[in-house]
């Protein structure tokens, strides 16, 4: 069985593009233009990830100049979500190396034999990243009460050694980062630049790992429906 096609993780991420671009569409919550929605929809025909990147930059970058931190807010998700996408796939591509031919006894197996220590590997660079972040920005001097929680949370995904239990980790680190307002309300008083710096980076790194278990679920899907020669 070869990996990369039967995977195929461009198709998949377009597929979740298919869904985000009915969100950028909805003129409840941001009003895209027919111009940048016709890049979009003719960048998703194309699978041309790296375009869809680009429209989404003008567009955050337009917000950004505009100053309208509503679209700016909205935006940036979509732009964290689809530079992880970018480099996953670019990182995908090495991965698969010398995996053409995969043997599997079982579906079941697929998963946790093939594609979760790709998975695995990007984890651990993206929490021993944001552990580098934590001690640069000195958040300890920030807030104790904050700085104390998060270490508990990363030391929890690192210390997990079986994929699913890492996985349930990264969930629960992404679910504390969800509560926005606890972390600024921990944070205290007026928004210092490193404070500012240590929120952008927490949100880089939620929207990274929330899209991540996306990209997962879809893969999973994906071998559901594969049938076992």
């Amino acid at each position: 069985m070869n990996l990369s096609e039967n995977i195929n993780l461009p198709r998949t991420i377009m597929n979740l593009f298919d869904g985000d671009l009915e969100i950028l569409n909805d003129k409840k919550v941001y009003d895209l233009d027919e111009v940048s929605f016709h890049e979009l929809k003719e960048a998703a025909l194309s699978n041309d990830l790296n375009a869809i990147l680009l429209v989404i930059d003008r567009l955050f970058k337009q917000a950004v100049a505009d100053q309208n931190s509503d679209h700016t807010i909205f935006l940036s998700y979509f732009l964290y979500r689809y530079i992880y996408f970018f480099r996953t796939v670019t990182d995908w591509e090495k991965f698969v190396v010398g995996k053409d031919e995969i043997k599997m006894a079982d579906l079941g197996s697929m998963f946790l034999d093939n594609v979760a220590p790709f998975f695995d590997h990007q984890i651990n660079f993206f929490i021993n990243n944001y552990s580098d972040y934590i001690e640069q920005l000195e958040v300890k001097t920030m807030s104790t009460v904050l700085y104390n929680e998060i270490n508990e949370l990363v030391l929890g995904i690192k210390k997990s050694q079986e994929f699913d239990h890492k996985l349930m980790a990264v969930e629960e680190l992404v679910r504390y980062f969800q509560d926005s307002r606890n972390l600024v309300s921990l944070l205290e008083g007026d928004m210092s630049e490193a404070k500012e710096v240590f929120l952008t980076v927490t949100n880089e790194i939620k929207v990274d790992f929330q899209s991540m278990n996306n990209l997962i679920s879809q893969i999973l899907k994906k071998i559901k429906e594969m049938r076992v020669e």
